[in-house]
């Protein structure tokens, strides 16, 4: 409950925005939401947000609500909102909530008033062509999966980086929605259902889980300055779940889990495992899995989430969990 209140309670459904706050009219301030799950380390705190608290947290009410032009498909229609503060759009310095719709629509909306600032349709990059309907049931959709990323707080320069349902990565300026590069072809296929984007030094990573649209299970990567992509190998047959995406350390290390399928470490194949990879190659470094990884898989009971990544005692620990219903610490 914390972590969607303190995105400023920005809620999202398929057909629009509804906004709610503990005092109308109040500004969202400073309190940034730049990724999934908050940070590169996907630990859902906010830690700027000062306004709300257990006194006032009960008069949450709504304050507006937008209609888009987005269309569901495959049960989903938005990502998770990003928040950014003190942008200079046309109408002057605002607080924008940036959300990427399905149908590969992103939409600026003014989180003080409820304002369509700008809005973006994304066009096909691949020479693939476009599929009718949603996809395949709830699994593989023809949807946009995963959440967008925005650079840091005191860049040079605002930009949220955006994945389309052809496997092509977008960058807008987000004052205006403005594309400020060509598209980079990311995944190596169109509908790969990629998890939520992240952004670590100069590189946007991704993760894929479900093989759809024939895009192997991996890591990947693209240099925003020499446009080079990577993929960790070799690909998994068991999937990476957690839709949050990769987790990254603070040195940079990359954090996945798998789901169960085959287990042969001497090919490659780590199922019902947390990996790490470099953030440069995204070559594996090192990989954990638990001792009961046999009875885990003959009974479903995979590892299916985005590993957390915190700091403990001046180290970087990471916590998983999964189907079993138990959390694993690890030391990094």
């Amino acid at each position: 409950m914390r972590r969607f209140l303190t995105m400023g309670a920005v809620v999202c459904f398929g057909c629009g925005l509804a906004c709610l706050s503990s005092t109308r009219g109040q500004s969202i301030g400073a309190a940034e939401w730049t990724t999934d799950s908050f940070d590169s380390q996907r630990d859902g705190w906010q830690r700027d947000e000062t306004k709300l608290t257990k006194k006032n947290v009960k008069h949450l009410r709504l304050l507006w609500k937008v209609k888009t032009d987005n269309k569901p498909m495959g049960m989903q229609s938005f990502r998770e909102p990003l928040l950014i503060s003190g942008v200079n759009t046309s109408s002057g310095a605002k607080t924008l909530a940036i959300l990427a719709g399905s149908s590969d629509k992103v939409y600026a909306i003014d989180a003080d008033s409820g304002v369509l600032v700008w809005q973006k349709h994304l066009e096909w990059s691949s020479d693939k062509p476009q599929r009718p309907g949603e996809g395949w049931g709830f699994i593989c959709t023809n949807a946009l999966s995963a959440t967008p990323v925005a650079t840091a707080t005191g860049a040079e320069q605002r930009l949220v980086y955006v994945l389309t349902r052809d496997g092509y990565l977008h960058s807008l300026d987000i004052s205006s929605g403005e594309e400020k590069d060509a598209a980079l072809q990311l995944l190596p296929s169109i509908y790969g259902k990629p998890y939520g984007l992240n952004l670590f030094n100069g590189h946007v990573y991704t993760s894929t889980g479900q093989t759809c649209g024939g895009v192997p299970n991996a890591v990947y990567s693209a240099d925003l300055k020499s446009k080079r992509v990577s993929a960790s190998m070799p690909a998994q047959e068991g999937g990476i779940w957690g839709v949050a995406g990769p987790a990254i350390g603070r040195d940079g290390t990359i954090y996945v889990a798998t789901g169960d399928g085959p287990y042969d470490p001497s090919a490659g194949q780590l199922s019902t495992s947390v990996l790490a990879f470099t953030p440069d190659t995204l070559q594996l470094k090192d990989y954990y899995t638990p001792t009961n990884h046999e009875w885990l898989t003959l009974r479903d009971l995979d590892i299916n989430t985005t590993p957390v990544v915190f700091r403990y005692k001046g180290r970087d620990v990471v916590v998983v969990s999964g189907k079993e219903g138990r959390y694993t610490l690890l030391d990094t």
